[in-house]
Formats: structure tokens, sequence, C-alpha cells
């Protein structure tokens, strides 16, 4: 068990920090050498098209995970099948959406470039669903080595795509960089397909499967566009109510995605193991995950939030620039956001494991809508800060919603959250004292390091007249190391 922890936990915070290193690379430089209008429009866009493919993981990820996880390998051919009809029809109706809504978009956002790019998304779109299909799998199997090759090479292309334009001083066209998106996904479904290829074995479409992963995925479908809409209203709204501000408020944000990564890693080795363990243990061995691992995210989140608070304008500064100085207020105050996400996306990933992936939906919906009321009555009172004030307001309604269901559903105590620091402060620092101390014999305690032969004759000569017990245990090939304990 330990060994999946650390194994997965690494190559799942190593996706998750490539993919924010590339991210927040590119947006670097592309801030320094775009005007406000045209970040503004990349980041609105970026904005929308997670909306696809967070649906996209939530229609297929948890049911294949869940299932895979739960059912006898026999049934797996069925769920793979199954699962790939879901993935190839939701992205035939995303392509269709994209293509739709690129003409309807420009009534609600005055930004000229914004169709054009997402026409060039819906064929992107459909490259992507052979990617996010081998990753599930690898996923449902515990695998995440080949997650993050693949996630490397996806999100590696478009930034070294954006350095090649900045270092030799060439106009970035918008449209090109969705082009060079496009041609990412290529590369990157093949990697993936070469790490997933000995999970796939797929059969005759099972409709019976079908019917019972759509079902299971349909809300968890819903319950991811709520929260994704849950946590990009603010910028939505900017969008449409302060045009040239939503590349400041993006700042902000992007500086918060740091705070969530270790949010997101461990809800995402967290899930199958949760659903593993609900299934064979009851709801007793969920109250405690939800609480460790909530309280190992405060104690990684914590010094984040104090670090930005205290460097706020420096962080801005190098981020952005000279022009975006005004987004540090912003920033001391949207940081609090990731202490609210550590309880709201462990609070999803614990109900879709135990099954309730309809209560889930339910409060996300709920929590986007307060979220929707929120922050139209404080940015129209307050402008550009009420966005910050907004989510704020909604975060901490939902965050009370969510603990008295979690509460009532599994028993989970909130306060138990917090009491988790402490004891995840003082393992880190043994752990650390223990690489650089050197280890010593305790006492009364007598270590040999001899042959099988000479051990031997020890135990037939020494041992006995000692009153001693002697344990062995193996150090190199043709020498075992003996310790020698008083009774």
């Amino acid at each position: 068990m330990k060994s999946y922890w650390l194994q997965s936990g690494f190559f799942t915070l190593l996706d998750k920090l490539t993919q924010m290193a590339f991210n927040l690379g590119g947006i670097l430089i592309l801030l320094r050498l775009l005007d406000k209008e045209t970040s503004s429009a990349w980041a609105l866009f970026l904005t929308v098209t997670a909306f696809i493919e967070i649906g996209r993981t939530g229609l297929l990820q948890n049911g294949m995970v869940t299932y895979l996880t739960t059912t006898e390998k026999t049934e797996h051919p069925k769920i793979l099948s199954a699962s790939l009809f879901l993935n190839l029809s939701l992205s035939t109706m995303c392509v269709i959406g994209l293509i739709i809504g690129s003409f309807l978009i420009r009534n609600v956002f005055d930004y000229p470039q914004l169709p054009h790019l997402l026409r060039i998304y819906a064929m992107t779109t459909f490259v992507f669903s052979a990617l996010y299909q081998f990753n599930f799998v690898q996923q449902a199997h515990m695998d995440y080595k080949g997650l993050f090759v693949a996630g490397f090479v996806k999100n590696g292309i478009l930034f070294a795509y954006i350095v090649y334009l900045a270092v030799l001083k060439k106009e970035i066209s918008l449209t090109n960089l969705a082009i060079c998106q496009f041609i990412s996904a290529f590369p990157s479904s093949v990697v993936a397909y070469w790490m997933a290829r000995k999970y796939l074995n797929f059969s005759k479409l099972d409709w019976h499967w079908v019917g019972k992963l759509f079902d299971y995925g349909k809300f968890t479908f819903g319950t991811n566009i709520a929260t994704m809409t849950y946590k990009s209203v603010d910028k939505l709204m900017l969008g449409g109510l302060l045009k040239e501000m939503v590349s400041t408020y993006d700042v902000a944000i992007r500086v918060n995605n740091i705070a969530e990564v270790p949010t997101t890693t461990l809800a995402t080795i967290l899930f199958p193991q949760s659903a593993k363990r609900n299934h064979a243990e009851g709801a007793s061995s969920s109250k405690y995950l939800y609480e460790k691992s909530v309280g190992v995210l405060l104690g990684l989140i914590l010094p984040m939030v104090v670090f930005i608070i205290v460097f706020a304008d420096w962080i801005v500064k190098i981020i952005g620039g000279a022009k975006f100085a005004e987004s540090a207020p912003t920033l001391r105050l949207t940081i609090f956001y990731g202490v609210f996400m550590a309880f709201a996306i462990q609070f999803g990933t614990m109900l879709d494991a135990i099954g309730k992936p309809k209560i889930n939906f339910y409060i996300t919906s709920l929590g986007a809508i307060v979220n929707l009321i929120c922050n139209y009555l404080f940015i129209k009172q307050f402008g550009f800060y009420g966005a910050c004030y907004g989510t704020l307001t909604a975060m901490s309604i939902m965050f009370i919603i969510m603990q008295i269901t979690l509460n009532r559903m599994i028993g989970v105590q909130t306060l138990h959250c917090f009491a988790y620091i402490l004891p995840f402060y003082k393992g880190v620092i043994q752990k650390i004292s223990g690489i650089f101390a050197p280890k010593k014999p305790t006492d009364g305690e007598i270590r040999i390091e001899t042959t099988p032969k000479a051990v031997e004759t020890t135990v037939q000569k020494d041992v006995p007249a000692m009153n001693k017990v002697m344990k062995i245990e193996p150090v190199k090939p043709y020498k075992r190391r003996v310790y020698i304990e008083d009774l």
C-alpha cells in the first residue's frame, strides 16, 4: 500500500507540476508580448475549452475507474468498449456544439478572434478523445507513469512553440497557437496508447454496460460542468462586463493554480483507492481518508498562502510584468480559494467514490448558482474586486453545506481535518532529519557482519549461554546481519 501512494503520488505530482510549469511559463511569455485584450481573449478561450475537457472527464473517468477496480476481469473488455462508445459519442456532440457555439459566442463576448479559435478546437477535441480514453484506462489500473509522459508531450509542444516565437521575435497569432495545440494532440495520443496498450482489451459492444456507465457518469458529468462554472463564473462575468480586466484577474488565478496542485494530485490518486476501499470496508474508511487527506492538503497549502500574501507584489511582477501590478491585491484575496478548494474537491471525490454522484451533482450545481448570483451582485457593486468578494462569499456558504452533508453521510468531523496538520509537519521533519542522520545501533544491540558459516558457529556456541534472542536479516548475497538483544 505504501508503495502505491509513493509511486502514484510521485508521477501524478510530477504530471501536475510539469503541466503547471508549461502553462505558467507560456502565459508568462504571452502576457509580456500580447496586449491586454488579446491575452484576455486567449484566457477566455482556455476557459471555454476547459468546460469540454472537464465534462468528458466527468462522463467517462469516474465510472470507468470505479467499475474496473470493483468488477471481475472478465467484464473489463465490455466496460472498455462501452466507455469508448460513450467517448466517441460525446466527442461528436462537442464538435457540433463548438461549431454552432462559435457563431453564437460573439453575441456574449466581444472578442473577434474567439469564434475562429473554437472552430479549430472542434477538431482538436476529437483527437483528444483518444488521449483521455487511454489515460483513464491507466488510472483505473493505478498506473500513472503514462499520464505523466503523455501530458508532458501535450503541454511541452505548445510551450516550446511559444518559446520559439519569443526567441525569434516572431508575431504571435492566437490562431497559430490553437493550431499548435491541435498538432500536439497527435503525438500525445500515440504516447498514451503505447503506455496503455497492455490494458486494452475490447469486446463486442454491450448496451447494458453503456447504460450503466452513462447512468453513473451523467451526474458526474453534470457535477464537473457545475464545478467548472463554479470556478469560472467570475472570469466569464468579467469578460462580459469588464472586457480588458480578464487577463488581470487571470494572472491571480494562475498563481492560485499552483496552490491547487497538491489538491488535484491527491484527488487523482485518492479516487480509485477510495472506491476500492469503500467497496471492501464501508463508509468508515471514506471518513478517515477524507479527514486525513484534507489535513495533509491544508498542511501543504497554508504555508503557500502565507508566502503569497507577503510576496504578492513580487510574484505578480515576475509573472505578468509591471502592467499587471493591480493583480497583487486580487491575488491576496483569491489565494484563499485554494483553502476552500481543498475541502470542496475532496468532497466531490469522496461522494463519487461512495457511489453518491447524484448528491454531488445537486450540491455542486447549487454552488454554481450561488456563485453566479454573488458575482453578479458584487461585480455590479464593487467592480473588478467584486469578483473576488463574490466568489469568497459563495465558497463560504458552500463550505458549510458540504461539511454538513459529509457529517450526515459518513460522519466526517471537520475539526478532525485540522488535527492532522501538526502530525503531518512532524512526519515531514522526521523524514528530513532521518535522511541526514546516520542510523546507529540502539542500546543493548550488537551488530555483526559475518558469513553464513560464522553465524551458525555463533548461534551454537554463544547465544544459549548469553540467554539472548537472535534475529537474522538478509543484507547482501552471502552475508547476513545479526542482531542480538537482551531478553
